[in-house]
């Protein structure tokens, strides 16, 4: 149940009717290798504003030097876990060029835009003697469950670095005697899921950080959600 939906590498195919009933689905293969190593390691200049009339040009390393100014300059929240949520600027996700939106929200009704690109950290297992397993949650649970979805996509896989798990078959309503599942997607795949979904990350028990892209994806009509997330 809502395991890999036929897709075709760099046509962004989804079965929305299917996304609808199952709360979740897979893109396989959504970003290239080429794409991935630009987001992790690619020297990339991009150009962020200053104030209305001013900008700067700056250079990204990658997410495996990223610096404390780059996140300063880009916001960050720090969750619980121990993970680190910072949001991309548009004129770096531009640079970056590695996802196209118009086929990424092709199979979506058409009131629906990409509202925030996100880079999610979580450290290895030197953090505070591992503790950053996620409790169960939403990431949107008082919006109708067809409004709002996350794509997350990792940019790293290697042995005891964690996935992320979902309960089903999807509930409103925390379930703690339905099933766990961990849908299976590697480097470049994405998974798509509502923000009704319950799901957590798990234990990253690897001696590397734990680096993810994420997209909120959200029905234009709710500008209160779309603006809030721009």
């Amino acid at each position: 149940m809502g395991e890999h939906i036929k897709t075709f590498f760099n046509n962004y195919y989804i079965d929305y009717d299917t996304l609808l009933t199952n709360k979740y689905t897979i893109y396989d293969n959504l970003l290239s290798s080429d794409s991935v190593d630009r987001i992790l390691n690619g020297t990339v200049e991009w150009e962020y504003k200053l104030s209305s009339r001013r900008s700067k040009k700056s250079i990204w390393l990658g997410c495996n030097n990223i610096n404390e100014k780059d996140i300063r300059y880009f916001g960050k929240v720090t969750l619980p876990s121990g993970r680190i949520d910072i949001n991309l600027p548009t004129g770096l996700v531009n640079a970056l060029n590695v996802i196209n939106e118009e086929k990424l929200l092709k199979y979506f009704p058409k009131n629906f835009r990409i509202a925030s690109y996100q880079l999610l950290i979580t450290p290895g297992n030197n953090y505070d003697n591992n503790q950053n397993m996620q409790v169960w949650h939403q990431d949107h649970g008082g919006l109708d469950s067809n409004d709002y979805y996350t794509l997350l996509i990792p940019l790293v896989d290697i042995k005891d670095m964690g996935k992320t798990e979902v309960k089903v078959p999807y509930t409103k309503k925390f379930d703690k005697n339905a099933s766990i599942t961990t849908p299976n997607v590697t480097i470049g795949d994405g998974l798509l899921f509502s923000g009704s979904l319950w799901h957590r990350g798990t234990l990253n028990n690897s001696n590397e950080s734990r680096y993810c892209l994420y997209i909120i994806i959200s029905r234009a009509a709710n500008e209160l959600l779309f603006e809030s997330w721009k």
